[in-house]
């Protein structure tokens, strides 16, 4: 019963429709936004927040699944104090980020950033402990990862995407679980343009294919005048099996593949068809398209 309340106060919060404030069991208060609203900004990032109270060595009566945050942005979190308490915040373990600021009067907003790098797929623990007087400990606790996970099936058309509030329900995300046998061509949009299809048994369970499309520099002063387009599988993806990659581009441009460890730049042999260059690859990397032959320039 208690977990279900919970999960009941939970997604009260996420959709807006809290109290503006809320008294929390114990003597530390928590207060959400005035409006009650959780907004997370949109990108890659998942956290789960559990807010556990412990208060001269004992734990308080209460566990709540304060907020769900999911997005590049901060979770924060409001605490009202006594007048003569002051809130700090040390990270404990896992790869967060924590800073206490006074707003006003005895009121404290906590700053909690996920730092999860490409290469968290699995989610792991992390730990912020809260001071709030020489006897008053508070520690807030969750789970994190890069993003949600989607899970690929026989068939599906998906697109790689940041998480959305709430959303852990394995339709959004840029981690993608490839648990079985793909007997019918499945299909996974990436970015604008890049599309990956898979057909057969790819040898792992999940990878990364989150695609960067920002310009890279030391690309950028090779080709100089020529306009190019970059397309960077972040994640360095491997699989057992060749999937398709195809990336849309004008006709008469070409494709390179860029070496970020090494600098070097190769022209690929790929097909053209459709207004699109493809090819096949176990290990998706750093593309270029360049509008016009550069090696010609």
């Amino acid at each position: 019963m208690k977990r279900l309340l919970a999960a009941v106060f939970a997604a009260a919060l996420a959709l807006g429709l809290c109290a503006p404030a809320f008294a929390w069991a114990g003597p530390l208060g928590l207060v959400p936004p005035d409006d009650g609203a959780i907004r997370p900004q949109a990108g890659p990032f998942t956290i789960e927040g559990v807010l556990t109270g412990y208060a001269d060595g004992s734990v308080l009566d209460m566990e709540e699944y304060c907020l769900y945050t999911q997005g590049s942005g901060d979770m924060i979190l409001r605490f009202q104090l006594g007048s003569k308490e002051k809130l700090e915040a040390h990270v404990d373990t896992g790869k967060v980020s924590a800073s206490v600021k006074r707003e006003m009067n005895d009121i404290y907003k906590l700053a909690i950033h996920p730092e999860y790098g490409a290469e968290d797929i699995e989610p792991t623990s992390w730990q912020v402990v809260l001071d709030a007087g020489d006897t008053k400990t508070y520690i807030i606790q969750g789970k994190g990862a890069y993003s949600d996970v989607q899970g690929v099936h026989p068939g599906d058309r998906l697109t790689a995407s940041g998480s959305a509030l709430g959303a852990s329900d394995g339709q959004s995300g840029f981690i993608f679980d490839f648990d079985g046998l793909l007997d019918e061509a499945a299909y996974i949009r990436c970015a604008p343009g890049v599309e990956l299809w898979f057909d057969g048994d790819y040898g792992t369970d999940r990878e990364n294919l989150r695609v960067e499309t920002g310009i890279i520099g030391e690309v950028a002063d090779f080709f100089g005048e020529t306009d190019i387009d970059c397309y960077d599988f972040i994640g360095a993806p491997r699989f057992a099996d060749k999937l398709t990659v195809r990336i849309e581009a004008g006709r008469g441009s070409t494709l390179y593949q860029y070496n970020r460890k090494t600098g070097d730049l190769t022209r690929m042999s790929a097909g053209y068809d459709a207004g699109a260059w493809s090819f096949s690859t176990r290990r998706p990397g750093t593309y270029i398209i360049a509008r016009e032959d550069a090696w010609d320039n």
